[in-house]
């Protein structure tokens, strides 16, 4: 899989030589704090452990998120990059690329999520109203995203 980012920040603890990756972010923190990849809205931290790992030649023992501002409390959101981590990653990409692959990425976005969307001019106002009027179908297509968003 090919990642464009910025790495903002590695740090080798000097004892182990373990890497840990820094993605900064100025707004508040999660709430709950995802525990991998927070229902596919925080992929930084493993994507960028991953990323770093394999262009360093060295483990990643942790990817986090850094809310630095008085917003965000300074408040770090450690993710542990780890086997059971990475699967959690892999099942997620694999769901994101069956939908790009079957031409469906449904605009069903979660409550309140528009208000903070910067495509909202896009998509207008009541998008949220006419997502809530699909999700009593029954359409099998949606189940990857349900899953993603259950993922911790």
């Amino acid at each position: 899989m090919r990642l464009r980012g910025s790495i903002d920040l590695v740090e080798r603890n000097a004892a182990t030589g373990a890497l840990r990756v820094t993605d900064h972010k100025t707004g508040r923190p999660p709430d709950p704090i995802p525990l991998y990849v927070g229902g596919g809205r925080f992929l930084q931290p493993l994507l960028y452990g991953m990323a770093a790992q394999e262009l360093l030649g060295q483990p990643v023992e942790y990817g986090r998120l850094f809310f630095a501002t008085q917003k965000g409390a300074y408040q770090f959101t450690p993710i542990k990059v780890s086997a059971q981590s990475k699967a959690f990653l892999r099942r997620l990409l694999e769901n994101i690329d069956g939908a790009i692959g079957a031409g469906f990425l449904p605009p069903l976005p979660q409550k309140d999520t528009c208000k903070f969307c910067d495509y909202r001019a896009v998509c207008g106002p009541y998008e949220e109203r006419r997502a809530a009027m699909y999700k009593d179908r029954r359409d099998d297509r949606i189940d990857p995203l349900t899953e993603i968003r259950a993922m911790a």
